[in-house]
Formats: structure tokens, C-alpha cells, sequence
């Protein structure tokens, strides 16, 4: 603790102070994300993947570092081609590719070797399945 403050502390409680936790004050709220603005933040991403943070802050009257913590921290997403992709799988991802991974341990069961030679092989990333568009048209 600095001199000052302890300069500072002594004279407060000179002053007769009693207690050393801080006085109930008026402000601002602790946080903005609250469980019920982050599902209508991820509702509005789902219903317009264009979104950017600064139209979520002023949407939900928020900062932008409060509106980026929360679709990047919380949600999970992150820009792909000017939309909002999750970047993890969620629960039904994972449940369907349980049941793809078992599919094909099946047929690998029945067919034996000759499965394999049909396989393309890729790597664990979940995509979404849409048409991707050019920048040209993402700028329009």
C-alpha cells in the first residue's frame, strides 16, 4: 500500500469511520451479459449471420469490447466470410457424428477392407453446409 493511502485511511477513520468494506454507491452494472441478452444476442446472429458487433452494441445498448466479449467468449463464434459460424461442434453435431463414425464402423464390419478403398479421408472440422459467396457478391 502506497504512503498516500495510508495517509488516506488513517484520516478517514480519525474521522470516526468504523467499518473498512466500501459503502453501497450507484453505478453502473456489473455486467451487461446476462444469460437472457446472450441467447437474444445468439438469436439475432441465427436470424442474420451478417450481423456485425458494432449494430449488436447498439442494438442491445452495450460497448463493443462488451458486445465482442460475448459473441467471441461466450458464443463461441467467430467471422467466416462475413457470417457468424460456432467454433465448436454443439451437442447436435456431436450426436450426428457419432452416428456418421458408427455408420461407417458398420460397413467397415460388413465389407471389410474393400470400405476403405471408397473412403475419402478429411480432417475434424464441422462445416456448415451452404453456398459460400464470392466478395464480390458479399459486397453487394
Amino acid at each position: 500500500m502506497s504512503q498516500g493511502r495510508v495517509y488516506e485511511w488513517v484520516e478517514r477513520f480519525q474521522n470516526r469511520r468504523q467499518n473498512v468494506s466500501d459503502k453501497h454507491r450507484s453505478g453502473r452494472p456489473v455486467s451487461v451479459a446476462t444469460e437472457t441478452v446472450k441467447q437474444q444476442i445468439e438469436q439475432r446472429i441465427h436470424d442474420y449471420r451478417r450481423v456485425t458487433i458494432d449494430e449488436i452494441a447498439i442494438e442491445f445498448n452495450m460497448s463493443h469490447g462488451s458486445a465482442y466479449n460475448i459473441v467471441h467468449d461466450d458464443l463461441r463464434y467467430r467471422k467466416v466470410r462475413s457470417r457468424w459460424v460456432p467454433r465448436q461442434l454443439s451437442n447436435d453435431h456431436k450426436c450426428a457424428w457419432q452416428t456418421i463414425c458408427q455408420e461407417h464402423l458398420d460397413h467397415h464390419a460388413h465389407k471389410g477392407d474393400a470400405f476403405l478403398h471408397q473412403t475419402v479421408i478429411g480432417d475434424k472440422s464441422w462445416m456448415y453446409h451452404y453456398v459460400p459467396e464470392s466478395k464480390r457478391q458479399s459486397m453487394q
